[in-house]
């Protein structure tokens, strides 16, 4: 369950990266940030039905990892 003033992170490989921005990591929910896929995809939604739940969205996925990376 998505509680009120969440923090959702993505973590994973290429499909989670998908053409972020690393340059301003640091903001929650920007669209370049949260790259071209399902992280902004899933954000946008949520973002959209729950305005005042204040939820902040991070993306971290980067190209090329493996589970053995994500482990690390």
């Amino acid at each position: 369950m998505i509680t009120k003033n969440a923090t959702i992170l993505f973590q994973g490989d290429s499909i989670t990266d998908c053409g972020r921005n690393r340059d301003s990591q640091e903001t929650p929910n920007s669209p370049a940030t949260l790259g071209m896929g399902y992280a902004n995809h899933i954000a946008s939604a949520l973002l959209l039905e729950r305005p005042s739940d204040q939820l902040k969205f991070f993306n971290r996925g980067i190209s090329g990892h493996r589970v053995v990376d994500l482990y690390a």
